[in-house]
């Protein structure tokens, strides 16, 4: 089978790029505009409601978990059309693996722990590593709480306990607004929260005006609590617009199971990027 280089490196960044926007979607730690709603009169008025509610019925839908074992796709529709099987292995707290595949050979390999972050792209012997320290240290999130996201779960950096998280909650359209109490960097983020009350969205603006919405949905039960199924990426970054989904089978996944993801370093032989060298290339495409 002979593939093209340029179009599956393309790919490969894209990929990347895309698990990325998650990760550093879940990794910002500022603040937000207040949601409005109009009134009788026709003005405009902020309504802020008691957080403990809305927290404390959230956090009693997460459980804990020590391992999760489930197939997804991964579709990337912008800038290039492409979709990808993939197998993902997640212990808790610990390792986050992600395996991607074309007609059944892996193409790719995002792998995170608690040390370091690795995309790999198996078929052309490239590769990108980076201390995840380097990616988290500034904000306070944790490898568990990418985890969280991926999962359609709510948290908030450096705290343990989503009940007790300083959020801010106002009543929006839809349901609810959850941004942090204080302004604590140049990036501004929130979620959008349904009335169930279930995770809606992340919504995430830089000061270089770089536009980042995970939406989530299909959640269903599992050992983990109530997760998302879907997570639907779009973002846009220097007028570059990247649109993605990412797809579990939740029904089909296997908790707390004795499964590892078998992952060794790369062997000598393959050419390493540097992120912003990767980051550039995606931005070129």
């Amino acid at each position: 089978m002979k593939f093209s280089r340029t179009i599956n490196i393309s790919h490969l960044l894209l990929t990347a790029s895309a698990i990325l926007i998650l990760f550093a979607g879940a990794s910002c730690s500022s603040s937000r505009k207040a949601s409005s709603v109009s009134t009788a009169s026709g003005q405009t008025a902020v309504r802020t409601i008691d957080t403990r509610n809305i927290l404390s019925v959230m956090a009693a839908d997460y459980q804990p978990w020590q391992s999760v074992y489930s197939s997804f796709k991964l579709r990337l529709s912008s800038p290039l059309s492409f979709s990808f099987s993939g197998r993902a292995t997640m212990v808790r707290d610990r390792s986050l693996h992600l395996s991607l595949r074309v007609l059944g050979m892996e193409m790719a390999v995002l792998h995170a722990d608690t040390d370091s972050l690795w995309l790999v792209d198996k078929l052309h012997k490239v590769m990108c590593a980076m201390p995840l320290a380097s990616l988290t240290d500034r904000t306070g999130i944790t490898l568990g709480n990418v985890q969280d996201i991926l999962l359609g779960q709510a948290f908030y950096p450096g705290e343990a306990q989503l009940a007790k998280a300083p959020f801010k909650v106002e009543v929006a359209p839809l349901g609810y607004t959850l941004s942090p109490a204080k302004k604590m960097g140049s990036i501004d983020w929130a979620y959008t929260v349904t009335p169930t009350p279930e995770l809606a969205a992340l919504d995430i603006t830089t000061s270089a005006n770089a536009q980042f919405r995970a939406s989530f949905s299909d959640f269903l039960s599992t050992v983990a609590g109530r997760a998302a199924s879907d997570i639907a990426i779009d973002a846009t970054v220097k007028n570059k617009k990247v649109n993605a989904e990412i797809i579990w089978d939740l029904a089909k996944a296997e908790w707390n199971g004795s499964r590892s993801d078998s992952w060794t370093v790369p062997a000598s032989g393959y050419k390493r990027l540097t992120l912003t060298q990767l980051l550039t290339a995606v931005k070129q495409l």
